[in-house]
């Protein structure tokens, strides 16, 4: 299902963040959800003009992250995850070094899973 495996990381940096109140960008499994994010949005990007695919996509969302995201925060999600630079993070991995650049990176989604958390 379109959509879920982003839920699934999303819920998993979600609840990561909730224990540690930190993005761990040296944390290998931070890095596979950070790299699902940017995957999955690369996919979304290409299928913007198609209104069921996103409406599926949507749906995958709140399914993969167990309706942690509902249907009434799928859209800001959905496009606060499409505002990201994933490039800053999945460049630095294929060299193996973090730069501090990835902070914008984790800063908003830290701002996006605690507006979540309210």
């Amino acid at each position: 299902m379109s959509g879920h495996s982003m839920g699934v990381s999303f819920l998993s940096l979600y609840d990561r963040y909730q224990s540690t109140k930190t993005v761990d960008v040296s944390d290998v499994t931070t890095l596979f959800n950070l790299a699902t994010l940017a995957s999955e949005c690369t996919t979304l990007r290409s299928q913007l003009t198609d209104v069921s695919y996103y409406v599926d996509f949507a749906n995958g969302l709140i399914t993969g992250s167990q309706q942690r995201i509902t249907r009434r925060t799928a859209d800001n999600v959905i496009n606060s995850l499409l505002g990201l630079d994933f490039s800053i993070i999945t460049d630095a991995v294929k060299i193996n070094a973090i730069p501090d650049s990835a902070s914008s990176v984790t800063n908003a989604l830290v701002l996006l899973i605690e507006l979540l958390s309210q």
